[in-house]
């Protein structure tokens, strides 16, 4: 019967994708059990932006193509599945996550729709499937909502392997790399290897891949130039200078906290020294792996090496560019240079004799579920706990019957106003913000009424504030972490105004 069952679903295309997501989605959720009821479990200001947008989704019927407050940054894909979870169980974290996991359990389902039309051998696919669920660089970053680069790259892989290089399919993959493209294009330099092979593979293809890739760029530079009005918030900062290898030569390091998922945006977070050892052990490993199947294709594979390695120099000179220490940048190249392997794996002869000594590689992975507790997603020492030290700041500030907030951490007003910005608005001091919707009722309420306006942030952090008579004396430490000052009284403000113009 199980078998009748299974073959009637494979036989239904629909039918096996939603079960393959669901699958996936389940399976997610389950290696990730020790992070969800660890007391480190918390979102960023970056999550919590999105949820904004699907919030705003919700209210106003539109969904935005941009990231708030930004002129790059596709990001429909995220509002839309986080305004469905927050719809079906409300404004909670864990609607956040549980978008993020669906859209990375989409990606993997297109991985094994590939795997299926290439007919690789069902123990090896599960082989690869467990391997990459079990991935450390995504543990962490896929449960952030940012697994959308690694949705479009795995639609881009599964084209790209599976169907003819047409006019057809070709105009199918250009419009998702061009979202690719806006998503993150450190990601879409090695899907762009994955392209130009397809098509160096196909008939007229100098012709192809000019096109291509011109009307690529035109599209990106003219979508931009449309959706560029108003002012900018936030824009990544990429500069070139003299001294460009010493910025590179700083972005090193990185490249195994973004392996293992222990950092946050410009730091690394302390991991246990074992892991950190086995973690190393793991990415050179898989690495060896990686160069020996790039080795052993020059012959027949050549033009998927010239193009790899192109995209792989072009990563690397971006990355040159970035002034501040990035770990998160690295995920890119391994998930980029993930689609590219396993284009080589499944070019290998000997793939139906799948060894199960490599089972070996996931059971080492498994280790991670021992120190996922210990990740985080803010700028915390390991002791605090996010969650209650969050739950003492709502108290205060809801039991001191504020109607409005300042903050001196940026990321906590987004934070702040996703969970609770329709009742009490918080704002960051800047006049221009990602979203003026809090904001503007934040400036609004302290013109009015000031005395009702109060003020926190993270401990010691006080914008100079501080340096004024009397405030030492008025705000007070909030759960390990915080500190509320009750009234921002206008030499503060002004103060803390100072800081931002």
């Amino acid at each position: 019967m199980k078998s009748a069952f299974l073959t009637r679903i494979g036989k239904k295309p629909v039918y096996y994708f939603l079960l393959s997501v669901l699958i996936f989605f389940v399976s997610n959720i389950l290696v990730r059990l020790p992070l969800y009821f660890s007391d480190k479990f918390w979102f960023d200001g970056d999550e919590a932006v999105i949820g904004i947008m699907a919030q705003d989704f919700l209210r106003t019927g539109k969904l935005p193509f941009f990231f708030y407050g930004q002129h790059y940054g596709f990001a429909s894909i995220e509002t839309f599945f986080a305004a469905f979870f927050i719809q079906l169980i409300g404004t909670k974290i864990l609607a956040l996550k549980l978008a993020g996991m669906l859209i990375h359990s989409l990606a993997l389902t297109f991985l094994v729709l590939t795997f299926r039309a290439k007919k690789i051998p069902l123990k090896t696919q599960l082989f690869l499937m467990v391997v990459i669920i079990l991935l450390p660089t995504y543990y962490l970053w896929a449960t952030q909502m940012r697994s959308t680069t690694l949705l479009l790259g795995c639609i881009i892989f599964f084209l790209t392997e599976t169907k003819r290089c047409n006019w057809l399919w070709l105009s199918l993959v250009l419009l998702i790399s061009f979202l690719l493209l806006e998503a993150q294009a450190m990601f879409y330099f090695f899907a762009a290897a994955l392209i130009a092979n397809w098509i160096w593979h196909s008939d007229n293809r100098w012709w192809k891949l000019l096109l291509f890739f011109g009307l690529q760029f035109l599209a990106m530079y003219g979508v931009n130039f449309i959706l560029a009005d108003g002012e900018v918030a936030h824009a990544v900062s990429i500069n070139y200078s003299s001294n460009m290898w010493q910025t590179f030569a700083q972005q090193l390091p990185g490249i195994l906290a973004g392996f293992n998922g222990f950092h946050y945006f410009t730091v690394d977070i302390p991991s246990p020294i074992w892991y950190r050892i086995l973690s190393i052990i793991l990415m050179s490993f898989l690495l060896l792996i990686f160069i020996f199947f790039l080795w052993k294709s020059r012959k027949t594979e050549k033009s998927i090496l010239f193009f790899y390695l192109g995209s792989l120099l072009v990563f690397l000179v971006f990355l040159a560019g970035f002034q501040a220490y990035g770990p998160r940048y690295w995920i890119n190249f391994f998930g980029g240079s993930l689609l590219v392997f396993l284009h080589l794996f499944m070019l290998q002869k000997t793939i139906s004799r799948f060894r199960p000594l490599f089972w070996i590689l996931p059971l080492l992975m498994c280790t991670g579920f021992f120190v996922s507790n210990q990740m985080r997603v803010h700028f915390t020492t390991e002791k605090i706990s996010e969650v209650n030290a969050f739950k003492a700041l709502e108290k205060v500030v809801f039991d001191s019957k504020r109607s409005a907030v300042f903050t001196t951490d940026p990321y906590m007003q987004w934070q702040w106003n996703f969970l609770h910005g329709e009742e009490v608005p918080c704002s960051n001091f800047f006049s221009v913000e990602r979203t003026n919707r809090f904001s503007d009722r934040v400036f609004r309420t302290y013109k009015d009424t000031p005395q009702k306006v109060g003020c926190f942030g993270l401990y010691g952090i006080f914008w100079e504030m501080d340096f004024i008579n009397g405030f030492n004396n008025e705000w007070k430490q909030v759960g390990e972490k915080y500190y509320f000052l009750e009234e921002l009284k206008p030499d503060y403000f002004h103060q803390a105004r100072r800081m931002v113009d």
